[in-house]
Parts: structure tokens; sequence; C-alpha cells
């Protein structure tokens, strides 16, 4: 009977064993490719970014462009919109409303102030009473708060899902460990079992 015992324990700690050294191999096995993906990602990266870095001047110099020029025209583009909606371009116009928009989804004395810029912009670009440009941005404003609305709601199913998935795939696994477990017990004490007959 102690014997039996013994085979048992051993035969649990073969299992826990193998299956440590299982997950162990996996992991690692895992990381390391993903490891080494990244890598070969950075590294390519790395390697386009002193390639464009350097040809650049080349090609400005090829192409006939002074290179301080081209930091004056960057520079100029990269400027502040003018604060007169009515004398900014379409781009301008759009580039603000976009850098309205964060403080106009939080809300609050901040929201209002950026909807009130929006609603300029909007007149201004569009030529339309300030009245009518009000309308048409509380009208994008519902349109959006529906898209967000159901896209959390779309969200909220596939996580629930996915949730449900991995009760589902977890209770399996656990499953299986339990009958590799008794597996190997099993395996150890049969085996005793014919050994002292």
């Amino acid at each position: 009977m102690h014997e039996r015992f013994d085979a048992l324990v051993h035969g649990l700690v073969v299992w826990g064993v193998t299956l440590i050294l299982t997950l162990y191999l996996l992991t690692s096995a895992v990381g390391g490719i993903i490891g080494g993906a990244f890598r070969t990602v950075g590294s390519v990266a790395g390697a386009a970014g002193s390639t464009v870095g350097a040809a650049a001047p080349a090609a400005a110099s090829v192409a006939g462009i002074d290179p301080s020029d081209v930091r004056s025209e960057a520079a100029a583009y990269l400027s502040d919109a003018p604060s007169d909606p009515a004398q900014m371009t379409v781009e301008q116009a759009q580039k603000e409303i976009a850098k309205e928009l964060p403080a106009l989804a939080r809300g609050g004395a901040e929201g209002q102030q950026a909807e009130s810029r929006i609603v300029d912009i909007v007149a201004a670009q569009r030529k339309i009473s300030r009245s009518e440009a009000q309308a048409q941005v509380t009208r994008a404003k519902q349109q959006f708060v529906r898209t967000k609305d159901q896209a959390v709601a779309t969200a909220k199913s596939a996580t629930d899902k996915a949730a449900g998935a991995a009760a589902g795939t977890s209770f399996v696994l656990v499953l299986a460990l339990l009958v590799g477990a008794g597996a190997a017990g099993f395996g150890a004490t049969a085996a005793t079992r014919r050994k002292l007959r």
C-alpha cells in the first residue's frame, strides 16, 4: 500500500515537471519569435530612416531646391491658422476644427468654447449664418454620439463573447490537466501493482 502511494506521488511529480517544462519551452519559443520579429522591424525602420535622412539633402540639391527654402515652407505649413475663420484656407479650417475636437468631446466650459469656435469656422467657410452652422454642428455631434454609443455596444458585445469563449477554453484546459494528472497517477500505481505481483 505504501509503495502504491509513493508511485502515485511519483507519477504526479513527473506530470507536474513535464507540464512546467512544456509551458516554459512554449513561452520562451513564442517570446523569442516575437522578440526577433520586433528586432527585425526596428532595424529595418532604423535603416530606412537613416537612408531617407541621408538622401534628402542630395535629392534637394539635384532638384535645385535650397534647403533653407524647404525649412521656411515647412514652418509656414505648420504655423497656426489665422484667428479669423474667414481668412482661413480649407485646409487650415479643417486642421483648426480637428484641433478643437478633443475639447469638444471633453465637454464643460472648454467644450462650449470649442463648439463656438467650430461653429464660427463652419459659418465662415460655408458662408452661412451662425444659426445654420450651429444646427449643422449640433447634428454632427448627435451623429457622433450615436456612432460612439454603437461602437461601445459592439465592443461590449464582442468582449462578452470573448470572455465566454475564454471561460469555456479555460474550463476545457483545466479538465485536460486534471485528466492528465489522473492518468499519470493511475499509470504509476498500475505499474506498481504489476511489480508487486
